[in-house]
């Protein structure tokens, strides 16, 4: 989701999405299926090419994306603050 943050698109091929992260590609399969039945984005094949797998974020979902990110952000650097005292 982050790769999604931050790369302000509607559509997404997954491929992409595999090549810049560090896991493995079943991991990063198994991770967008249950995200997209969570809907914070919506996941189809392309048309022309059924081999390729389209992410697809529409305001709603990025706002939903961007709002879970955050409260990641927010954990964290509480921990980080818990950790310093």
């Amino acid at each position: 989701m982050t790769y999604i943050s931050e790369n302000k698109e509607k559509e997404y091929y997954l491929k992409d999405i595999i090549n810049h992260l560090n896991y493995k590609q079943p991991q990063v399969v198994k991770a967008v299926k249950i995200l997209s039945q969570e809907d914070y984005f919506d996941k189809k094949r392309n048309e022309h090419d059924e081999r390729t797998v389209l992410i697809l974020v529409n305001a709603q979902q990025r706002k939903k994306i961007e709002s879970l990110l955050s409260r990641v952000n927010k954990r964290i650097t509480e921990a980080n603050n818990e950790i310093e005292l």
